[in-house]
């Protein structure tokens, strides 16, 4: 009995998780037009923990996934907003 329990605590443990990219929806104000959006995507494009970056101009969201093992703090993330002339409303993170 000690051995199948073993046996299963050590498959348990040795299983790799599993691992998920993270999301991240920013608001942004002042998002207007299809120029600012693409200033947006080249800006985070150039990071290499973003994998893709999405812009809905009518919500004023940018959506950002995340590459495994990467993040991105949010001073990071506001950072690359300001930069671009814009002012972050929210950052909402999930898995």
């Amino acid at each position: 009995m000690k051995f199948k329990n073993l046996f299963f605590a050590v498959v348990i443990l040795s299983t790799p998780a599993v691992a998920v990219a993270e999301q991240v929806m920013v608001g942004i104000n002042g998002l207007v037009c299809a120029f600012c959006a693409q200033g947006i995507k080249r800006a985070f494009g150039q990071k290499q923990a973003v994998e893709t970056v999405e812009v809905d101009m009518d919500n004023k969201i940018v959506s950002l996934k995340l590459r495994e093992p990467f993040t991105l703090s949010d001073e990071e993330i506001r950072k690359v907003i300001t930069d671009t002339g814009f002012d972050i409303t929210a950052i909402n993170r999930s898995n």
